[in-house]
């Protein structure tokens, strides 16, 4: 049971898968989790890259369901359910904000079970704040690292110009040193004006949603419809984009060449109603947005596709059935 829940990064012990299925992931026990130590400083487990290109997402515990309390001891309840300790800052990032626990959200008086570090009512922190041994005092036996084949998609204001960016090509800032809106920015290494954008409408309704990352295998996708999301850029300014779905209605305007491919979206034609619907807008003075929270839509943009590009499930659509 443990090695599934880690498998399909159920990271709340609700049987809720958060991975496509065939994602890689690699394990390591408390005693051979790969450190990094610098003078003094107590060991943090390693964010990797390992074995050339997995990343540290997550530390687990066995939890007793009925302390909801992580078991540090050799004897083990009746039952036990495995959960995430805590998940990284590139985990996080790929997840909405609260995360999808689902006591997370709604009207519950019971304490979240991997409460966002994002969040500034809850404390929480995440795995890269704790070091190995906090993270072995409050119960993690194994540790997860994964090639992160999916990412996701954020929106993006430039503070100069107003216009709008929706990539997932994003770096990660601490919140130590940064506020909400610039927790996560464009990638400085691909958008040269990246320290000029701003997550819009509050960090909460930045998220889009997940896809999958362009060096996903292929064969991952076996049974399931996706896209091609394809950021192009005006020749004539550096800070206009459109965001696009391949062999979608939506045309290229001219003077805008392709950037590059952001991804992969779900293209089948009877998605979950909880998935975002992308759609593209416009404003008069040749503006565009790529986005599906229509109801956080700025002034003056006005819808330009009728029928959705494609479409942003959470991930639990790719998974397989869960054997338990």
């Amino acid at each position: 049971m443990t090695c599934t829940a880690m498998a399909s990064a159920d990271y709340c012990g609700e049987a809720t898968p958060n991975t496509l299925s065939g994602t890689p992931i690699t394990l390591y026990h408390a005693g051979n989790v790969p450190t990094q130590t610098s003078g003094s400083v107590p060991g943090y487990v390693a964010g990797g890259p390992v074995r050339e290109d997995y990343f540290f997402e997550s530390a687990w515990a066995l939890v007793d369901p009925i302390s909801g309390q992580p078991v540090t001891s050799a004897t083990l309840p009746f039952r036990v359910r495995t959960q995430a300790v805590c998940l990284t800052k590139k985990r996080w990032s790929t997840l909405p904000y609260d995360g999808l626990c689902m006591n997370n959200h709604g009207d519950t008086l019971q304490p979240s079970r991997v409460p966002d570090p994002r969040n500034p009512d809850v404390q929480a922190k995440y795995c890269e704040e704790y070091t190995r041994d906090e993270l072995i005092q409050r119960g993690a036996v194994l540790f997860s690292y994964s090639k992160f084949l999916d990412a996701a998609l954020y929106r993006f204001k430039h503070v100069t110009t107003g216009q709008y960016l929706t990539t997932s090509r994003i770096s990660i800032h601490s919140l130590e040193s940064h506020l909400h809106a610039t927790l996560y920015q464009p990638d400085a290494s691909v958008f040269s004006d990246a320290a000029n954008y701003l997550l819009i409408d509050g960090f909460r309704y930045s998220y889009e949603g997940p896809l999958f990352r362009p060096e996903t295998p292929t064969h991952l996708f076996e049974g399931i419809a996706v896209s091609p999301l394809l950021r192009y850029r005006s020749t004539s300014s550096p800070t206009r984009f459109i965001t696009l779905v391949g062999g979608s209605d939506a045309a290229v305007p001219d003077g805008y060449v392709l950037d590059e491919v952001e991804g992969y979206t779900s293209a089948s034609q009877n998605p979950p109603s909880s998935a975002a619907a992308l759609h593209l807008y416009g404003n008069d003075t040749g503006d565009y947005l790529t986005t599906g929270d229509e109801a956080h839509l700025p002034e003056g943009y006005e819808p330009l596709t009728v029928t959705p590009m494609g479409y942003l499930p959470q991930l639990e659509h790719y998974a397989a059935p869960r054997p338990y």
